[in-house]
């Protein structure tokens, strides 16, 4: 068997890093998971492989394909802009099978909607699940994928979400021409790179925080032993906390009381 081990550092944090070990037919997304383990991340935001180690360069980048259509295909798929009052919405409601002839949201649609799902949890999970099922992504990657526009719509304005929910698909084809498809980390195994002992690239977790791991390739065993893969070869230094902010908050909550 045929093993790649890397050795996966934070140069922001001083010495820490891991030792993990893969085969060779494991995929980038392998290697990802492999990765929030040994740094004991939630693994709950999207990334991306940069093999040239440069942060955003699209001709090297390897990510999950952005094949899950924009904000209103995330809507209509799943039959909630037929929803004018969220709160009072039957499940029904979420007929992924009707959903074909339903119009683009309003962008005071769009505002209604993502805060009455953010009030309804019951609602928000048959969201994600139907956004799910249509689009094929795990349910753990769509409720990223909708965290991240609770995020986002918090921080534009309705004129920035109008432009956004109005961009035409000749505009978003014009985009797609202008750039360089990422490879898809699902279905690139780490032996398809044609890496070398010594490569180093980035592994960039987290689009808002950017954790900015450099992964570097310790070392190819072309005779490897059968055994329960991956494997943590080595770690040395404590992780960093991955969400610092918040647990120096809860800390502070925990003393005041």
């Amino acid at each position: 068997m045929k093993t790649y081990t890397f050795h996966v550092s934070l140069p922001e944090y001083g010495r820490v890093w891991r030792k993990i070990e893969l085969p060779a037919e494991s995929t980038l997304e392998n290697l990802h998971d492999a990765i929030q383990a040994a740094y004991d991340f939630d693994n709950d935001h999207l990334y991306s492989f940069f093999m040239s180690g440069k942060a955003w360069d699209r001709a090297t980048e390897y990510s999950l394909p952005e094949d899950a259509g924009g904000w209103g295909d995330m809507l209509t798929i799943t039959g909630v802009s037929e929803v004018t009052s969220m709160n009072e919405a039957a499940p029904e409601a979420l007929d992924l099978e009707e959903a074909e002839d339903v119009a683009a949201p309003t962008t005071a649609d769009m505002r209604t909607m993502f805060a009455a799902l953010k009030d309804n949890p019951a609602m928000r999970d048959q969201f994600i699940q139907a956004f799910a099922q249509q689009t094929g992504l795990p349910a753990e990657m769509a409720e990223m994928m909708l965290g991240n526009i609770d995020t986002l719509m918090e921080s534009v304005s309705d004129d920035q979400l109008d432009e956004i929910l109005n961009i035409t698909d000749q505009e978003l084809e014009e985009l797609d021409d202008d750039e360089e498809e990422a490879g898809d980390v699902r279905t690139t195994t780490i032996e398809s790179l044609g890496l070398r002992k010594g490569k180093t690239f980035m592994y960039l977790f987290d689009y808002g925080d950017e954790w900015r791991f450099k992964v570097k390739v310790d070392a190819i065993n072309k005779d490897a032993p059968d055994a329960e893969y991956p494997l943590l070869v080595e770690e040395v230094g404590e992780a960093p906390a991955q969400y610092a902010d918040w647990e120096d908050e809860e800390g502070e909550e925990g003393e005041e009381s």
